[in-house]
């Protein structure tokens, strides 16, 4: 697990957590392994609350060895990928992914329609350093770039294409429901995108709407009582306030697109509209990554996008990366409680859970075929 630079790294002054993420360890196991094993008791949040730069490396490996004993797990290498999603573990995937490592279907123009509140800040500071390394062109294109637009809107996007993506390959990352770019005459794009888990997405996108980033005092603009802005999601699911009941950020679409059967709200036919995202997500997109499974997903990019993502696992690991990504969290998020879980997961974002439970059984099968599990 090494130990040894955990140790000392600590002492130039990352904190543990971060250290973690940087070596593919303890909060890894916790936070993606133990919803793979659920009769594994979960570890209190506050485990890993201590200074660790003051700590010995016979401690920190004490600690460590003490946590995989009370996870029943012998090695990292040693775990269980099974989960929820292998509900689609027969699923005919053959006969409807077109390929497990196809040629890209556009080497010149990558586009990365971000999820919101999927680690898309992260994969732009990603995308940045890469960039350099790697040779391509790169543009974050933020929402006030382009006037007049919409994430369902075409032609901003469009126009902005054909005037700037110059630099072979060129990779656009902008929050964007996928299209037909061949409307209008322009070669369709290689779709890549990130899902998350829709309950951890909703508290994200719920939290960020009222305070906002770490990096940036107060709320986001938010529309509402002062009652309402410190409202908790469990309260809000008690007293089954509209956002709670009514869900007002858009999931499926990202993966579905733009048209009308991608709306699960005006269709009135939300099972409907899963069953075509599902389909779009092996039909149109090129790969799609899984934030709960986030060193997987760079594994796999690399993989599928050498061109592109070659050695992302050091840009991930560089200290800039990493301090980017601490100041890029929500702040004053308040977890759910497993009602609301609950609530969510069988009433209001019942379809979308389900979609995503389809993605992350894609995923990992594309974890298989690459021989990454």
């Amino acid at each position: 697990m090494k130990i040894r630079k955990l140790k000392a790294s600590a002492r130039q002054g990352l904190s543990f957590g971060q250290l973690i993420l940087i070596s593919f360890p303890i909060v890894a196991v916790l936070k993606h392994y133990t919803v793979r094993k659920p009769k594994i008791p979960e570890v209190d949040e506050n485990f890993f609350e201590g200074d660790y730069a003051n700590k010995s490396v016979e401690e920190l490996e004490q600690q460590l060895n003490a946590l995989m004993q009370q996870q029943n797990i012998s090695s990292i290498d040693d775990i269980d990928h099974s989960g929820p999603w292998d509900i689609y573990r027969s699923y005919d995937w053959d006969s409807s992914v077109i390929g497990w490592k196809p040629p890209l279907p556009n080497p010149k123009l990558i586009f990365h329609n971000k999820l919101p509140k999927s680690g898309s800040s992260t994969m732009n500071n990603l995308l940045k350093v890469l960039s350099k390394s790697n040779q391509f062109a790169y543009k974050k294109i933020e929402p006030t770039d382009l006037p007049n637009d919409l994430m369902s809107q075409e032609l901003p996007v469009i126009n902005w294409i054909k005037a700037n993506a110059s630099g072979q390959p060129f990779v656009l990352l902008k929050h964007h429901f996928p299209f037909d770019f061949t409307k209008h005459s322009l070669e369709q794009p290689t779709y890549i995108n990130v899902i998350r888990d829709p309950i951890d997405w909703f508290q994200s996108h719920y939290y960020f709407e009222r305070f906002g980033w770490e990096q940036v005092n107060g709320a986001r603009h938010f529309k509402g009582t002062e009652e309402d802005k410190n409202m908790i999601i469990d309260d809000c699911v008690k007293n089954r306030h509209k956002q709670c009941v009514n869900v007002p950020w858009r999931y499926m679409e990202y993966f579905c697109g733009n048209g009308p059967e991608c709306n699960p709200t005006t269709s009135g036919k939300p099972g409907e509209v899963a069953e075509t995202t599902k389909l779009r997500m092996m039909r149109t997109f090129y790969v799609i990554g899984v934030l709960e499974q986030w060193e997987n997903t760079l594994d796999l990019f690399q993989i599928m996008l050498p061109e592109i993502f070659t050695n992302v696992r050091d840009a991930w690991m560089s200290p800039k990366v990493q301090a980017k990504r601490t100041a890029t969290k929500t702040v004053k998020a308040v977890k759910m409680n497993n009602d609301s879980r609950a609530y969510f997961k069988d009433g209001p974002l019942k379809w979308e859970f389900d979609v995503y439970m389809f993605a992350r059984a894609l995923f990992n099968e594309r974890l298989r075929r690459s021989n990454l599990l």
